[in-house]
Formats: structure tokens, sequence, C-alpha cells
């Protein structure tokens, strides 16, 4: 059986970690592999986990390894750091989920508010002053759909990608969320 593995912990509960877990403990998901989460022990993944989901602890001062062979489910945002938060083996396919607009803009947390809804501030940012995340952001995403491993949850997380970071493609693989169990 494959490895599905979700990485996102966290404490808090928010759109990604409900997601996550939801998909996790579906019974459609467990029919065919054999789901895991990376969370701290108190995340809020960890907590709802059922019994049959297997839970790899997260630590900042331990990195949690990924299982041979497994099938790795990340948020685009944390994929700039990954590799340094993870043990991940070279078998391991890595797919990186851009699963809300705001995931991939540079903002400076004091002007949070304002850039957000100022899309040439924003593009004149990312490329001065956060000029090398917006390189290693398009990079990743580029790497990332050259591998097909690159998802958007739907049309505005494609714009946003095609707009700020200057990422595009003939066809984006969409994966919209629809649970019915």
């Amino acid at each position: 059986m494959v490895n599905l593995c979700f990485y996102h912990p966290s404490k808090n509960i928010g759109g990604v970690q409900v997601l996550f877990s939801t998909i996790s403990n579906s019974s459609l998901a467990r029919k065919k592999y054999q789901t895991m989460i990376i969370d701290y022990p108190d995340g809020y993944m960890a907590i709802n986990k059922i019994d049959d989901v297997k839970l790899i602890a997260y630590s900042n001062h331990v990195l949690p390894v990924v299982p041979d062979n497994a099938i790795l489910v990340i948020q685009a945002d944390l994929m700039l750091n990954i590799h340094q938060k993870l043990v991940i083996p070279k078998n391991t396919k890595i797919l990186v989920w851009y699963l809300h607009p705001l995931n991939l803009k540079f903002c400076l947390p004091f002007y949070r508010n304002f850039q957000i809804g100022n899309w040439q501030l924003l593009k004149i940012l990312s490329r001065t002053i956060f000029y090398f995340d917006y390189r290693k952001a398009k990079l990743l995403l580029e790497m990332s759909h050259k591998r097909k491993s690159l998802l958007f949850m739907d049309g505005s997380t494609f714009d946003i990608a095609n707009s700020l970071i200057g990422f595009s493609c003939d066809q984006p693989n969409f994966c919209p969320v629809v649970l019915n169990e």
C-alpha cells in the first residue's frame, strides 16, 4: 500500500489543517493509501485523526522522517523551505498543492493589508525587496509543474501565480475538493 502523507504541522485551526485532516481521515483515501499526517503531537490534525491514520510527530528539535515511497502533500507556501523541516527520501513524490491565493504573496508584515489590494506594489516588491523569495517561488513552481506534482485549488490560485510570480503553463492541474462519504 502506498503511503499518503500530509504535512502541515500547526496547533491552530485553519483551512489547510481541516482539509488535510478530513482527507486523511476519509475512508476513500484509506482504501487506497496508508494515510499519515505530520503534525505536532498536540496539533490540530493529530488531535482530530482517527486510529487508522498514522501520526509522524513533528518537533522543532528533531526532523521528522517521511516514509520511503510516499506521496508527500504540502501546501504551496511551505515549499520554500520544506527540505529544512523534514528528512525526505529520494523516492518520495512531493505534491505541491496551491490552496489559497494568498499563499505565495510576499508582504511586509506592517503593510500586509495595504499590499494585498495593491497588485502593482506587490509586483514591485516581489521583484526588488523580495527578489530572492520571488525567484525561489517561481523556480519551485516551474520545477513542480515539470515533475507533474503541482496542483492548483482553483482559477484564482493559478491567476495569482501567473500575475504575481510570472508562472505560466498551458494546462495547469486543478484539484478542487469534493468529499462525499
